[in-house]
């Protein structure tokens, strides 16, 4: 009987060890899946009316003291490559971006991809029921949530004709020529009225539709009613599962900024799991118990 009672305590102490040893002990393989395209002075994307990103060297080579030292200087419009909108872009005196809180731009990750529909119709436009029909596959979009839009236009970068449809003309920024394809007026109106994503992103150059002259999901999204950055130019959207990320959307702090250059990355979490210390006294813990009693 003293043996058996004295096996219990053991037994007790080792759980309780293993309890306090185990805190911190689970370790979570991660991915990072980087959603940016590089800029570059080549190979860049824009808006006819922006200026594309240039960098040059400022200095390179060996200080009076002979140490190696080098530093470049670049100048870029706030709406070049993977960059986000501030509700500022469209309406006066809204939100700039140094005013979006960071807090935003992380959240869940939720990824429609539409890319078959838009191979076949490069003016396809996302409309409520491919949403419901993604929900009714991966459940409902979480609040709060970064969603993004796979159109498949992020293979097309950086063929600038194929990418927006046409020969940009910076004389005529705003033509009606344009093609690529986006979530529809009512999709958008639908999102915010009916669900709660803080961040809504598509790998085109705009997140309207490019027939879309009067940038109507623009005006729904970053309206001061609802405040939703945007991310335009997002890259690697097929590394993307359609759930079970987080989202960093990290816009460079721009006072006053309509927009801002950002590095937009997405954390997977493995399923694979490390045996913790826990689960190993635990075994030990059964073993004995078989054994003792």
């Amino acid at each position: 009987m003293a043996a058996v009672i004295i096996g219990r305590l053991l037994i007790a102490k080792l759980v309780f060890a293993a309890a306090i040893l185990d805190r911190g002990s689970c370790e979570v393989d991660e991915d990072i899946i980087d959603l940016t395209h590089k800029y570059a002075n080549t190979n860049m994307v824009t808006w006819p009316t922006h200026l594309k990103f240039n960098i040059s060297v400022g200095f390179k080579g060996k200080t009076p003291s002979g140490v190696y030292y080098e530093a470049k200087r670049f100048c870029t419009s706030e709406h070049a490559g993977t960059h986000v909108d501030a509700p500022l872009h469209f309406y006066e005196h809204a939100q700039s971006v140094d005013e979006i809180p960071l807090k935003t731009m992380i959240g869940p990750g939720a990824v429609i991809d539409v890319s078959r529909k838009s191979e076949i119709n490069r003016n396809y436009e996302v409309t409520v029921q491919d949403i419901l029909d993604w929900e009714a596959d991966y459940g409902r979009i979480p609040d709060g949530a970064v969603l993004l839009l796979n159109t498949g236009w992020h293979r097309r970068w950086p063929n600038e004709v194929d990418y927006l449809g046409t020969t940009p003309d910076e004389n005529n920024p705003f033509k009606s020529d344009y093609s690529w394809p986006g979530l529809s007026e009512h999709a958008a109106q639908w999102l915010v009225d009916s669900r709660s994503i803080s961040v809504y992103g598509v790998d085109c150059v705009g997140i309207d539709p490019g027939a879309a002259s009067t940038f109507p999901v623009h005006k729904i999204f970053l309206s001061p009613e609802h405040e939703i950055p945007s991310l335009e130019n997002v890259a690697n959207l097929d590394a993307m599962p359609p759930t079970g990320t987080r989202i960093y959307a990290i816009p460079m702090n721009i006072r006053g900024g309509t927009g801002a250059p950002t590095r937009l990355f997405a954390v997977v979490n493995g399923a694979q799991r490390h045996l913790s210390v826990f689960e190993l006294v635990a075994a030990v813990v059964l073993i004995a118990t078989q054994c003792l009693f």
